[in-house]
């Protein structure tokens, strides 16, 4: 922030640490070849990217802002408002990239979400006022786009299965097909009442009501603005947390990142805890049961992928079946492997555990992914 104490430096250089990340797992899938069925993934990078923008926005607005030339000598500020409209916004654009790529529990409903979204912005398009000729040749070209959009929108089985208000919204390209955004936020496993209070703070500054005029006379100290911008980049890094987590679940090959960047992995693992239903201690059982599913999958699948040249139907059965066993039965599996921070109880388990634990789990997590997008190209050949 403004000032420049020891403490707050390194709030910084962690803030920067989680955007880097995040750009580094953007950089990685750049160029990744789409087909007609993954067209739907086109638009994660662009997505990515505005949200990354608005976190830059927000680092370097929290170094204060000065206009040259005002009253005679040049005007200094430190404009926590503005951050607080761009921390809005950077929520939003995670909850929109959760609720198309991430939530959905099928391809087919994402791909459905992604057009809806997608007709929205050529309808909104349509609205614009068309002052020249060339805006009014672009509207024209680009109505032949939303009748197929709207086609294909109409004709998906995930449609057939709206109710007929959602029908209507997603017709008009209304993506979030009525859902408020605490609806959002709950999809993507936020706390809902947290969020809601934090959503309502934010928009209370980002609208033109008395309140936000009022908010800023109450909040004129420097000190109170330094200690609500710093409040606001906490929000922001553990957003920011949350969004590398569902970039990986969109691109699972990704997370061999957080080995290579451990420190990065460490904190992005702490701050995706901000926000979270769970406190520590339902933390620490959840990563403790997902190391052991994991592990016993990498062994499952290794063991059946060594012996097994063509993969059926049965393989992909003992795979799920493999999964509702370890979640049915975690504490049978604790006694099957050596593992060693298992053997510590979990309440002594530190943060820093937790956190070199989920890199691993997450590095597991991704080499199954691998091998299982392997297996499903392998069963397509053999159709």
């Amino acid at each position: 922030m403004i000032k420049g104490s020891r403490k707050e430096k390194k709030h910084d250089r962690e803030y920067l640490i989680l955007i880097d990340l995040l750009a580094r797992l953007i950089e990685s899938t750049k160029g990744t070849k789409l087909n007609s069925e993954t067209l739907w993934l086109k638009d994660t990078q662009p997505l990515a990217v505005k949200f990354i923008m608005h976190c830059g926005s927000i680092f370097h607005l929290a170094r204060g802002s000065r206009i040259p030339n005002i009253l005679s000598k040049g005007l200094s500020y430190l404009d926590n408002h503005s951050i607080i409209v761009l921390v809005r916004t950077v929520h939003e654009l995670h909850l929109a990239f959760n609720f198309i790529y991430v939530a959905p529990t099928t391809v087919a409903e994402k791909a459905f979400r992604h057009k809806v979204w997608e007709l929205g912005a050529f309808l909104d398009r349509q609205k614009f006022p068309a002052t020249e000729e060339e805006s009014s040749k672009k509207q024209q070209s680009e109505r032949a786009i939303v009748d197929q959009l709207i086609q294909g929108v109409q004709s998906n089985s995930i449609f057939n299965n709206l109710s007929s208000g959602q029908q209507k919204k997603a017709l008009k390209g209304e993506w979030r097909l009525g859902y408020h955004w605490v609806d959002l936020a709950e999809f993507a496993n936020l706390d809902k009442e947290q969020f809601r209070a934090t959503y309502r703070y934010l928009c209370s500054y980002a609208h033109t009501g008395y309140l936000s005029i009022f908010q800023m006379q109450q909040g004129d100290d420097l000190s109170k603005r330094i200690s609500m911008i710093k409040t606001s980049m906490n929000s922001v890094m553990g957003v920011i947390s949350h969004f590398i987590y569902d970039y990986i679940k969109v691109y699972p090959k990704t997370a061999k990142l957080f080995k290579q960047y451990p420190k990065a992995g460490q904190l992005a693992f702490i701050y995706h805890g901000l926000g979270r239903p769970t406190e520590l201690e339902r933390i620490k059982e959840y990563d403790s049961l997902m190391k052991i599913l994991y592990d016993a999958l990498g062994k499952a699948i290794n063991n059946l992928a060594q012996k097994q040249k063509h993969v059926g139907i049965q393989y992909i059965r003992n795979y799920q079946g493999t999964i509702e066993f370890i979640k049915d039965y975690p504490r049978w599996y604790r006694k099957q492997y050596d593992l060693p921070l298992l053997k510590k109880e979990i309440k002594d388990l530190s943060e820093r555990d937790l956190a070199n634990w989920q890199i691993e789990v997450t590095e597991v997590r991704g080499s199954l992914q691998g091998i299982k997008d392997d297996i499903d190209d392998s069963q397509e050949q053999n159709k």
